[in-house]
């Protein structure tokens, strides 16, 4: 029997392996005041002016319609901003080749 990881571990690992890469993983917050509904989870900030951003979902986790439409707008401004349903999956998307 396979147990799937939660949104919760997958995030955890991402972040802690991201820093041992030497970037940063910057939790963009969509609660409070200054929060906005449908951000990426994090921006992925690195060397030489590396910017991304990555939704993180279990593999069954689906996107609601605003996150769509935030990944999309990031993707036409010309920013990497993929979702990610595995850690592996998390660090090619988020990070240079």
């Amino acid at each position: 029997m396979r147990i799937e990881r939660t949104e919760k571990s997958i995030s955890a690992a991402f972040v802690r392996k991201v820093r041992e890469r030497g970037y940063s993983a910057i939790k963009l917050s969509t609660l409070g005041l200054f929060g906005t509904s449908g951000w990426p989870d994090y921006l992925i900030l690195g060397p030489e002016r590396w910017v991304a951003f990555i939704e993180l979902k279990t593999p069954r986790g689906k996107l609601t319609r605003m996150q769509s439409a935030r990944l999309e707008t990031l993707q036409h401004y010309g920013f990497p901003a993929n979702v990610a349903r595995s850690v592996a999956e998390a660090l090619i998307l988020g990070l240079p080749a």
